[in-house]
């Protein structure tokens, strides 16, 4: 039997078959495998969202055809200066001052640290969300109740296998940030001991406790945890103490003493995804910071030791009795050692994960430090003591110790310190940064050592997050022209490229990530290319500062390019001519400051109407906020950026010159001090110093 279809009838199906196909896609959900884990993002990464204020912006996820709002949590942070968290107090001989180093805060209006100066959601502010509320692909829709063109689609893409989707919008004030969910709870009465502000002496008791779906964990002071419950096992509280301590013996310091000196709150914070609690002061580095962060089913503490040189110190979980018959394992000891109050021979190599688990549940802790530790600085052990009766460090909590384990970093060079205000720390060339991380995993009774292992993975791989503009019918693609003083050669009317290898070393000198995540420009972007193996026609790196082109000049965002010989830009993600911007959309208007790391920053005067080819020309003085006197004649008709602004705040002044003479003369060198962009420092740079002193960009460019 032969079947044969009309011309109506192939036409239906095809339709039909259309329909399956486009319905699937759109059917989409997410293959992340990754509940525990949090997206976190900063307002720089959103630039579209930098006019929003904070609680105006909101998440969605596209899942079987449809939208579902999302809990999104918006925390804002500020560059301050590190003594803010002690408001007006002297400690330790010092106090704020505009010379003090500046760090990054959590802001909160019930600590000294108070509100974010810039109450929208700026570059340094956070968003966060967790991975479990991904979904798929969206169809190009947008939900109800969001301002149309304020849309960023985040794809979340896991290297160890999964994707996902979510799109964060700006509210038109119907929805909710929580989406009418939270993930943790937060009770504390630590406001009503004087926890705020800051204190100089005595102990602050209090009973804080954060409850979420997977664990509890309590405080009783301010460094002194003391109370830890997994929801999955018999919810007994199986932590006697998280320590702290210098060494076996020593009770000088510890915890506890930590808690009655000097301390400040810098954030206390409860939101439907995370809360934050911040803190510093730890008797004679009252710099001494950590913060919480409270997740569903993640407990991360980061610690920041700022303290003279001292002999070691230790980070240790000390179990109590309830622990009784767990196991301990790490990637040292994988046979396990039972907790039992009896010692154990156990193998104190540093391990970069460890779990004890058992009826009474399982915690997962995986280790990272983050130092600048050179050879010979420290020596990382591992630590494990499991002995009731008697206990090698028994100078806080029950006196006992039950699987006590961790990680301890003993100081072999004694003038290495990590004070940033200690004068004799930080004019040796022994001042080190350090930083102790542990993300806390709580999950079911029983489970095998692979399950630690499994997240220490995971830490290895982080997500690879891409944020675009939702929607957009087509890139925004941005040429431009510019001159940089010290790299121009007048005989041949370009820029010499000795940064990229035409140097007397013949070798490329250029970093291949973006330098400018530092002050004053603190830059988040993750612009790299592999080498320069086939950029050799590169100069350096500048960054282009897109802004907003009317008063107050607001900025969208910022992107990190290759400036070449000629005068042109590659795009370092696309290796394409030119920037691709994905900060604007079609049809948007625009501006551009143009900046560099030891050239005087100039701004467009014009603003550009972003489509698929913008170009702008910054050798031409009439097309330059603040008129000629803004840019350096180079000879050949052309015109270029100002040398001499070493450390890039838009004036060349004495500040600079300083600058100069604390650097040594060096060879092989990418230095901001490097002026005429050589790959050395020489009187050369000093020239073109000398020559623009007093040089200054329009004020709507300085920092």
């Amino acid at each position: 039997m032969t079947t044969e279809f009309t011309i109506m009838e192939l036409r239906a199906f095809l339709v039909a078959i259309a329909f399956l196909h486009c319905y699937c896609c759109f059917a989409q959900t997410s293959t992340l495998n990754r509940p525990e884990a949090p997206m976190v993002l900063t307002g720089a990464e959103l630039p579209a969202l930098s006019s929003c204020q904070p609680s105006e912006i909101v998440g969605f996820k596209y899942e079987s055809g449809d939208w579902f709002q999302i809990p999104i949590q918006v925390d804002e942070r500020s560059l301050s200066d590190i003594m803010l968290p002690y408001g007006n107090l002297t400690i330790s001989g010092h106090q704020q001052d505009p010379s003090n180093p500046k760090v990054v805060l959590y802001c909160d209006p019930n600590t000294n640290v108070g509100n974010d100066p810039n109450s929208n959601f700026d570059d340094d502010d956070e968003l966060v969300f967790m991975l479990k509320d991904a979904g798929g692909v969206s169809d190009g829709s947008a939900p109800a109740g969001v301002v149309a063109g304020t849309c960023h689609e985040i794809t979340l893409n896991d290297p160890l296998g999964g994707l996902g989707y979510v799109y964060v919008f700006k509210s038109d004030g119907s929805l909710m940030q929580d989406a009418g969910q939270s993930y943790v709870t937060y009770s504390s009465d630590v406001q009503s001991n004087s926890g705020f502000p800051a204190h100089t002496g005595g102990l602050n008791p209090e009973t804080t406790v954060i409850t979420t779906s997977a664990y509890t964990w309590e405080f009783s002071a301010e460094w002194v945890s003391d109370v830890f419950r997994i929801s999955a096992g018999d919810n007994s509280d199986i932590l006697d103490r998280h320590k702290n301590f210098f060494y076996d013996g020593f009770c000088g310091r510890h915890e506890d003493t930590f808690s009655e000196a000097e301390n400040a709150f810098i954030c206390v914070k409860a939101g439907p995804i995370r809360v934050l609690r911040s803190y510093m002061g730890a008797n004679s580095g009252p710099l001494t910071q950590r913060t919480h962060f409270f997740y569903e089913s993640l407990h991360k503490i980061q610690t920041d030791l700022r303290v003279h040189s001292i002999p070691a110190i230790l980070d240790v979980l000390d179990y109590s009795t309830a622990a009784n018959g767990m196991t301990y394992t790490n990637a040292s000891n994988l046979t396990g050692l039972t907790i039992d109050g009896l010692q154990d021979l156990a193998d104190l190599t540093d391990s970069p994960w460890e779990m004890v688990t058992g009826t009474q549940g399982t915690l997962s802790i995986v280790k990272r430090l983050q130092d600048d530790f050179v050879a010979g600085d420290v020596t990382i052990v591992g630590y494990y003591d499991d002995s009731s009766a008697a206990p090698a460090s028994d100078c806080t909590g029950d006196g006992e110790a039950w699987g006590s384990s961790g990680t301890g970093i003993v100081f072999d060079n004694s003038a290495v310190c990590t004070d940033p205000l200690q004068t004799t720390c930080i004019n040796s060339n022994g001042f080190r940064l350090f930083g102790n991380v542990r993300y806390l995993y709580p999950d079911a009774p029983t489970v095998s050592a692979s399950t630690a292992a499994d997240y220490d993975n995971k830490v290895n791989n982080p997500i690879n997050k891409t944020v675009v503009p939702c929607f957009a019918t087509a890139s925004v693609n941005l040429q431009i022209e510019a001159f940089l003083q010290g790299a121009y050669d007048s005989a041949s009317g370009s820029m010499h490229t000795k940064l990229a290898g035409t140097n007397m070393l013949g070798v490329n000198l250029l970093p291949t990530s973006q330098p400018f995540n530092r002050p004053p420009w603190n830059y988040a972007g993750t612009e790299s290319v592999a080498d320069f193996s086939s950029l050799s026609n590169t100069v350096d790196w500048i960054l282009l500062d897109i802004r907003e082109p009317t008063p107050p000049y607001a900025p969208i965002g910022q992107q990190a390019v290759l400036l070449q010989a000629d005068g042109s830009i590659i795009d370092p993600v696309t290796l394409t001519a030119g920037a691709t911007l994905n900060m604007v959309t079609v049809g948007q208007e625009y501006g551009i400051i143009l900046r560099h790391r030891n050239h005087v920053d100039v701004a467009g005067n014009m603003s550009l109407t972003a489509s698929a080819g913008n170009n702008y020309d910054f050798t031409n003085t009439s097309n330059v906020f603040g008129g000629g006197g803004q840019l350096v004649n180079l000879g050949n008709g052309d015109f270029g950026l100002y040398g001499g602004d070493y450390d890039g705040n838009g004036e060349v002044n004495f500040d600079d010159f300083s600058m100069y003479l604390l650097q040594s003369s060096a060879i092989g060198i990418y230095s901001e001090i490097d002026c005429d962009l050589d790959g050395m420092i020489s009187v050369s740079d000093y020239n073109l110093y000398k020559e623009n002193f007093d040089q200054s960009a329009v004020g709507q460019v300085q920092f």
